[in-house]
């Protein structure tokens, strides 16, 4: 499970092993590392738009990226 360290600002936690396959499998076209470190930036930057799933947040960001990447082509 990932949670977010608003004290640190980063995303802690393991990322099960599956769901890491199945994001770089899905969203062949970006960085994972570097938007997990932009969504980490936006958490910091909006402390009252704390999220509750964040697996589902990354989710949602590696697709909004990566459908960018598509239309930058």
């Amino acid at each position: 499970m990932i949670t977010f360290d608003a004290e640190r600002g980063i995303l802690v936690g393991g990322v099960d092993p599956g769901l890491l396959k199945a994001w770089e499998q899905c969203y062949p076209l970006i960085d994972l590392a570097n938007e997990q470190r932009k969504a980490q930036l936006w958490l910091v930057m909006n402390p009252r738009k704390r999220k509750k799933n964040y697996e589902r947040f990354l989710t949602n960001w590696f697709a909004r990226a990566q459908q960018w990447a598509e239309e930058r082509r």
